[in-house]
């Protein structure tokens, strides 16, 4: 039932309109108490103040909204759930990916601190712990070593004062105590048994996440398999060598770092001179 408030010209007075699916009604306006009590009071209320149809079809929806009890339906909590579903896969799948991206910058950072570390060893001066002779030692140089071939570690060595095979400063065999330098990782054996091995102890660092050297390249894109970065103390001046312990070409070497899974890289610049930058 629809109630319409009316203003009919031709009787000259107010009246109501009830509207069924079958009739029209013309009710007269008769504002007596006997006769609000035939209606609803909050709709009489409304009609009788003169407000729109609107506001009372609003208020009486408003008022029987606050009897419902609200919620959701199946296909609306099938819906949330796909949605959550497929959010949640798409975080899974990059997870991987932010853990190696920051596996990569943090290696990066980590290598360029070993460097550090060799320099600020070779300052020093002081004994360091070879691997053989076991016993501490005072080096002549702090090297790191860096293979394509073992490509998820590093690690320092110690120059010791090699002369025809052997680290005694007293050995005849080295007259007028000349020692040599080498610039180089050094491993040597007397066939049976392992007479130097310059490794520094517990030295060996390696790589986050499968993170790996890809690539040791040099001025003029020359790539080499293994470069040795060696501070000769005590003024800690930098020379970049190669397997052989020859200078390289040129005044830098990038080492690239590779994250497999996401191919990503990150390299680092080492300069004679003795900056080091990551880009």
């Amino acid at each position: 039932m629809i109630f319409i408030h009316w203003n009919n010209a031709r009787f000259k007075k107010r009246g109501l309109f009830f509207q069924s699916p079958n009739s029209l009604f013309l009710i007269p306006y008769s504002p007596t108490p006997e006769f609000r009590q035939l209606f609803t009071p909050k709709p009489w209320a409304y009609l009788a103040s003169g407000k729109t149809r609107s506001t009372f079809s609003n208020s009486g929806k408003n008022a029987h909204s606050r009897n419902l009890v609200w919620g959701y339906t199946m296909v609306e909590i099938v819906v949330m759930l796909s949605i959550v579903t497929a959010i949640s896969g798409m975080v899974l799948v990059n997870f991987g990916g932010l853990n190696e991206g920051a596996s990569l910058n943090r290696s990066a950072r980590e290598l360029a601190l070993a460097i550090r570390k060799a320099q600020n060893m070779s300052i020093s001066v002081t004994q360091v712990p070879i691997t053989v002779p076991d016993a501490p030692q005072v080096p002549l140089a702090i090297g790191i070593k860096f293979s394509t071939a073992n490509p998820q570690t590093h690690f320092l060595f110690g120059e010791l004062f090699l002369c025809a095979g052997s680290i005694d400063p007293e050995d005849p065999n080295c007259p007028g105590g000349t020692y040599v330098l080498d610039y180089k990782y050094t491993y040597a054996t007397d066939g049976s048994e392992v007479i130097v091995d310059e490794k520094i102890k517990n030295s060996d660092e390696f790589f986050d996440r499968n993170i790996k050297i890809s690539h040791l390249i040099g001025e003029d894109n020359i790539e080499y398999p293994v470069i040795h970065i060696v501070f000769a103390a005590p003024e800690a001046d930098m020379v970049i060598t190669d397997a052989a312990g020859t200078p390289i070409t040129g005044e830098q070497i990038e080492i690239k770092l590779l994250a497999p899974s996401t191919q990503k890289t990150k390299t680092v610049l080492i300069r004679t001179t003795g900056q080091i930058s990551i880009k």
